[in-house]
């Protein structure tokens, strides 16, 4: 729907940010969450990391939201 008023040639942005939006923080947290049971394997702390990966997913979420409604105008 965030397309709908969009014209045919809306550009490789918008192309790139609708999977970026929905892919990216799904593969954030799978990696985290793989390298949080390796630290807590390992006897390390590893709540930073998944507060990390909390962090990034929300930065690269608005960062391809940020782009995709910049080109949409």
């Amino acid at each position: 729907m965030g397309t709908a008023g969009c014209s045919p040639d809306c550009g490789l942005a918008v192309d790139l940010a609708i999977p970026t939006m929905i892919l990216a923080p799904w593969v954030i947290w799978l990696v985290a969450t793989v390298w949080a049971i390796v630290r807590l394997i390992r006897k390390k702390s590893a709540l930073w990391v998944m507060l990390a990966g909390l962090g990034v997913s929300i930065v690269v979420y608005v960062a391809a939201n940020v782009v995709m409604f910049t080109v949409l105008g």
